[in-house]
């Protein structure tokens, strides 16, 4: 008795075309097996990269809401800068008017304003008692 190609024994030899058609069986299991570690690697894979989406998916929404106050942040500073030259500038017209109005104290170019007519009866009178 032979041991046959497939495991069983059987009385009669084994031909070529026996020979073939179990390579071509071991070869199609063997296919097959790869292909499903191939499938079990690619899908672990993919597992592994959907996590990764999620993370990156996360992280966007983040950056896009820190952008987002950063705009934010730089129309209210354009808007502050606007208002504090407008301050700026009032300030600067009042100090113009204050700086003459003191150099016009301090060089005498204010005309005297006339007195009243009854205090200077009054200081007339006293000039000349004295």
């Amino acid at each position: 008795m032979r041991h046959d190609l497939a495991g069983a024994h059987t009385g009669g030899s084994v031909g070529p075309a026996d020979l073939v058609a179990y390579m071509i069986a071991k070869a199609s299991l063997i296919a097959l097996c790869a292909a499903l570690l191939a499938c079990l690697g690619l899908a672990g894979a993919l597992w592994w990269q959907s996590g990764t989406v999620d993370d990156l998916t996360v992280e966007n929404a983040r950056l896009s809401r820190s952008l987002t106050a950063l705009s934010e942040q730089v129309e209210q500073s354009a808007l502050a800068r606007e208002v504090e030259r407008a301050r700026a500038d009032r300030f600067a017209a009042r100090n113009a008017t204050l700086t003459e109005a003191v150099e016009q104290i301090l060089i005498g170019g204010i005309p005297d304003a006339m007195l009243d007519p009854d205090l200077a009866a009054l200081i007339n009178g006293l000039r000349t008692q004295d």
